[in-house]
């Protein structure tokens, strides 16, 4: 309330307790209770939708900065890769066996490219069974990361999470 509007009501009510108008007074009074309740009470807030854009840029920026700082710290060890591939056809074999084949080698080198190998695989066999109906796999591969390197991910992603909060806030006001 500003001094305007409580003047005008010491000046309503004075005039109300000259007049023995009580039923007056206490209307006054009700209102003015009634107003700052209105205030006090805190209106729920609604939760803020995101457009999917929103959403995909917010994901994009976080996995990239998760990537750029990943790569540098995340060590890969490749000892053992044995594959047998075989279905109930021979031809979905041979074809499952060219895929597989063009498969590793893309993953091989975007494992050599991005991250940090340090020991190279020695024993790496992809070979297709004509006479067998189940795949096997026999893979051994470790990876390492420091505790240390994974919290400040953790710490990065956050804090893009932070920026695209307060981003989305001030869009909204």
């Amino acid at each position: 309330m500003s001094r305007t509007e409580i003047r005008a009501l010491f000046t309503a009510i004075e005039h109300m307790l000259e007049n023995n108008d009580l039923e007056g007074i206490k209307k006054i009074v009700d209102a003015v209770l009634y107003e700052k309740e209105e205030k006090t009470k805190e209106k729920p807030k609604e939760k803020k939708k995101y457009k999917i854009s929103e959403i995909f840029d917010f994901i994009k920026d976080i996995g990239i900065a998760i990537f750029k700082k990943f790569k540098k710290h995340f060590r890969v060890k490749i000892y053992n890769i044995n594959v047998i591939l075989a279905t109930e056809e021979a031809e979905k074999t041979a074809l499952l066996y060219g895929a597989a084949i063009q498969s590793a080698y893309y993953l091989y080198e975007f494992l050599d490219y991005n991250f940090r190998i340090y020991k190279k695989p020695k024993n790496i066999k992809i070979i297709p069974d004509f006479s067998k109906i189940k795949t096997e796999f026999e893979i051994d591969i470790k990876f390492y990361i420091r505790l240390s390197h994974a919290l400040a991910l953790l710490i990065a992603s956050a804090v893009k999470f932070i920026k695209f909060r307060n981003k989305t806030e001030q869009i909204e006001t």
